[in-house]
């Protein structure tokens, strides 16, 4: 069965689109749903930071659990959200835009940690200040994707224009992200992005059990991979 997400802008371009890029992007659900399953994750409270309209529900493999889903309303997803799931009392999502814009009390912690393709959207100096704080309240498994944007992948995607950003770049800064020299590429959310740096960060305040590529992870090397999928543990015993 074909799923269908809300039209708007994102999701008609990634998931209502065409059969390749919904391939693509739908893949890290499945990836989702998979590692769950394969690492017998159990979850009764689930964070989702970067949530949008609320997809990631649809791929969760259980069915009782408390899931709390943060997002910076873009393209007014969030609103969709909230709409959508409204009469569902285990089910809230509230609005951030920054690290601090998220209120958990302290004694509140979650089994389950997803974010999936935000990290790169989140300014740099942000980045620490999300995690340690998503640290603090992590007391399980933290399933993170970012998207490849660096070495030769980065380039065949801009070469079949792959790519569904509207980033420019000039002919220095493809060849020094073709060649791994991101710290030379002004970021600007996917542009300049290193996976490498946010596995760097993520490993400060949290346990990294495993890095790998997707789709096609098992025939691929990672740096061939759309997608670099990390799965971390939080350090709490």
């Amino acid at each position: 069965m074909k799923i269908t997400f809300c039209s708007n802008s994102y999701n008609n371009l990634l998931f209502n689109g065409s059969r390749l890029r919904r391939f693509i992007h739908l893949s890290r659900f499945y990836w989702l749903k998979n590692t769950i399953k394969k690492y017998n994750i159990k979850f009764k409270n689930v964070l989702e930071i970067g949530c949008g309209d609320g997809k990631t529900l649809e791929f969760l493999p259980f069915k009782k659990f408390n899931y709390y889903g943060l997002d910076a309303n873009w393209n007014n997803s969030l609103n969709f959200a909230k709409e959508n799931y409204l009469n569902k009392k285990n089910i809230r999502f509230d609005e951030v835009s920054n690290a601090k814009d998220i209120k958990i009390n302290e004694d509140k912690y979650y089994d389950l940690v997803i974010c999936m393709e935000t990290l790169e959207h989140i300014e740099p100096e942000q980045v620490c200040l999300y995690l340690e704080k998503i640290s603090k309240h992590c007391n399980g498994y933290f399933l993170i994707t970012v998207p490849n944007e660096k070495g030769l992948f980065f380039l065949l995607k801009r070469i079949i224009k792959l790519n569904s950003d509207n980033y420019n770049y000039h002919l220095k800064e493809i060849i020094d992200i073709t060649l791994g020299r991101t710290n030379n590429v002004k970021r600007f959310q996917h542009k300049g992005f290193d996976y490498d740096h946010i596995i760097y960060d993520i490993k400060k305040y949290f346990k990294v059990v495993k890095v790998e590529g997707n789709p096609f992870g098992r025939f691929l090397l990672n740096i061939f991979c759309f997608n670099i999928c990390i799965i971390a543990k939080s350090k709490k015993p």
